[in-house]
């Protein structure tokens, strides 16, 4: 199993996980996920290069625009650091109309 950290929040399993929290599957990793191992680190390059061909492929074709393009490279995002403030009593919920 290769092992990750999320650098977003995931809902996996019908479980939410929060970003910074370290994950192992076997399954390909998703925009969300940074390897740790050598094989997550492998898994995470082998998709960055899949995606980037199939953007550049579509460009070509004419499918997309170049600028597009350029908003869907996926853009490098540190784990989060943890909140040290408590949450509010509010937090999370929905806003309540007047």
């Amino acid at each position: 199993m290769a092992k990750y950290v999320l650098t977003k929040p995931h809902f996996i399993e019908n479980r939410y996980i929060e970003a910074g929290t370290s994950y192992e599957t076997d399954d390909p990793p998703s925009l969300g996920m940074e390897g740790v191992d050598d094989e997550g680190k492998r898994k995470c390059k082998d998709r960055d290069e899949k995606r980037a061909a199939s953007i550049e492929q579509a460009v070509a074709g004419g499918k997309m625009s170049k600028i597009v393009a350029e908003n869907l490279s996926p853009k490098p995002e540190p784990a989060p650091e943890p909140d040290e403030e408590e949450e509010s009593p509010r937090a999370g919920r929905r806003p309540t109309r007047r």
